[in-house]
């Protein structure tokens, strides 16, 4: 079973239920992630290096990893992360008094102030890397679906999606026209609101454009 043959099958059913269908099933999965996170992967190296990189969680994830009423398996994925900051600082990392202890050299290790080390970049919180790719493969695969006509029948009569995903929705379908429109098939025909489509995907996928 392919990612987005079971996504359509998960969405199906959140059509089924009050709300934005995509919302409904990033949420769904992400309380599956946290549950699944505690209970089998809190030894997993590649887990672990992926909970240091973001130095834990999120306050909003680790307030809900305190909720998932699993003390041990979040004693272990921060006993890991704490040994890692202690390794990282060196000789003497507990501190004393003084110099303000552990977490006063943890903050200068992060940023930068220590002349021998350098900083201690974060990655975004693990749990809203995969929630967040979860719902961008939900929304695109809703997007897909959309061309089939079973689909829209049972699209039509749920409450449909949410206006930042609605949003979404119709720059997908503005860029299919848009792609559609460059064919010899339709030459000289104008673009309409297709026109700045391949702008809008770049700056969806990428976030705000710089230059260097």
């Amino acid at each position: 079973m392919t990612a987005g043959f079971f996504v359509g099958y998960r969405i199906e059913n959140a059509l089924d239920q009050p709300g934005c269908p995509v919302c409904s099933e990033a949420l769904r999965y992400e309380r599956r992630y946290l549950d699944t996170l505690l209970y089998e992967y809190v030894t997993d190296p590649p887990t672990n290096l992926r909970f240091r990189e973001g130095r834990g969680l999120c306050s909003y994830h680790a307030a809900a990893v305190l909720q998932a009423n699993d003390p041990l398996g979040v004693a272990i994925l921060h006993e890991g992360l704490l040994a890692y900051i202690i390794e990282l600082l060196g000789p003497g990392a507990e501190g004393t008094e003084r110099d303000g202890g552990l977490i006063s050299r943890l903050m200068a290790f992060i940023r930068g102030k220590r002349g021998r080390t350098r900083p201690w970049p974060r990655q975004p919180c693990m749990v809203c890397r995969a929630r967040q790719d979860w719902e961008d493969l939900t929304l695109q695969v809703t997007c897909e679906a959309l061309n089939h006509p079973d689909f829209q029948s049972l699209y039509a009569q749920s409450e449909g999606l949410c206006l930042p995903h609605q949003k979404f929705k119709l720059d997908h379908l503005q860029l299919q026209n848009y792609i559609e429109l460059q064919s010899y098939q339709h030459q000289g025909e104008p673009l309409g609101e297709a026109k700045g489509a391949w702008i809008r995907a770049v700056q969806k996928a990428s976030g705000r454009l710089r230059s260097r």
